[in-house]
């Protein structure tokens, strides 16, 4: 596998075969590889499918692995299920189609839809049937009840933000006597499913900050134009998909009067990545808040922490000078707040 991804990326390199550009400066896409599966991304041309092919071929002369074509499918992204089909032949495959089910994951589907939550919701039923409810000990419920929580629902739930008509379901399933309540009143001490979904979405949250190196983050980070854009500003709200969910996510944290400033603290590390004004990078609260006149009067507003500190020499870029304007103490107050900063630490 790692053979043919060299030779993707060679293929790429020599303009053999075009991969799929992410806006916002990301990378190209040409393939991504997972255990024994490998998904080819492209422009959808003709000889785009023909370069492939060849390159497939020259990979199983080489390393005496063939591509077993019966098994693969092609996929036709904003073009017609006839022209789809037409091509797929080209390479003797089957044509596919959204929705489909990909590592036990629904790809392209409507997941805000209650019917496409359907296979998780009949297994989870079939788990927590009436007989064992009955049967079971207290301690035997307990186990059954984290155990299926484990097992099914957790992999659709750290993906996709269940519907309410979803979670009423999943509860009214489980839900025997006193099981949310906590042990010291009673209960089983389980959680809702409701606060393990936000819980799960959140760390994605978590991940995109934290791995921010990392392919899939630079993906991310492009399609929704991360790279200027403040801390709490996690997707595009105008696409839509699973990570737009995700990142709506803070609108169901608000709820709770949970702010994401409340669970998060910005390291800044080098400061090439926070922004001076809109992060949170100096306790609770932004400087844009904290100092809206100066804020008003800053020419490049969407600077870093690392354009504003050098050598512990501060650069200000006023449309005018504050001391004209009486901010004088305003400066003095803003140029203190941020002295004792040193960048690679955590604030």
């Amino acid at each position: 596998m790692e053979g043919l991804s060299v030779a993707l990326k060679t293929a790429c390199n020599k303009g053999l075969f075009k991969g799929v550009l992410i806006p916002g400066n990301g990378p190209i896409i040409s393939h991504l590889l997972y255990a024994d599966d490998a998904l080819f991304l492209g422009e959808w041309s003709r000889s785009n499918l023909k370069n492939l092919a060849r390159i497939l071929r020259c990979f199983h002369i080489s390393s005496g692995l063939k591509v077993n074509y019966h098994k693969s499918k092609v996929f036709g992204i904003g073009v017609s299920a006839t022209e789809t089909v037409h091509w797929a032949n080209l390479l003797g495959c089957a044509a596919g189609a959204l929705p489909f089910d990909y590592l036990g994951v629904p790809v392209g589907a409507n997941m805000n839809l209650i019917k496409n939550w359907k296979p998780i919701i009949k297994k989870i039923h079939s788990k927590l049937s009436v007989w064992k409810a009955k049967t079971l000990s207290f301690g035997g419920r307990v186990t059954l009840i984290r155990s299926v929580l484990g097992n099914l629902p957790t992999y659709y739930l750290s993906l996709f933000k269940a519907p309410m008509g979803v979670l009423e379901e999943l509860e009214k399933i489980r839900r025997w006597e006193k099981v949310l309540a906590t042990k010291s009143n009673g209960g089983l001490g389980v959680g809702s499913i409701k606060a393990l979904n936000i819980g799960l979405l959140v760390k994605w949250w978590w991940r995109l900050k934290n791995d921010r190196h990392s392919l899939w983050a630079h993906v991310i980070s492009g399609i929704h134009n991360l790279a200027n854009k403040p801390f709490e500003y996690l997707s595009n709200q105008s696409s839509v998909g699973v990570w737009n969910n995700i990142g709506r996510i803070k609108n169901a944290l608000l709820e709770h009067g949970l702010d994401v400033h409340d669970i998060f603290n910005v390291v800044i590390e080098s400061g090439k990545q926070t922004l001076f004004w809109y992060d949170s990078w100096l306790g609770s609260g932004n400087l844009k808040a904290k100092y809206p006149s100066l804020f008003e009067l800053e020419s490049k507003k969407r600077c870093k922490v690392s354009d504003k500190i050098e050598d512990s020499n501060h650069v200000w870029c006023w449309k005018s000078r504050p001391v004209d304007l009486g901010l004088d103490s305003a400066v003095f107050a803003l140029s203190r707040d941020v002295t004792d900063t040193r960048l690679g630490t955590s604030l």
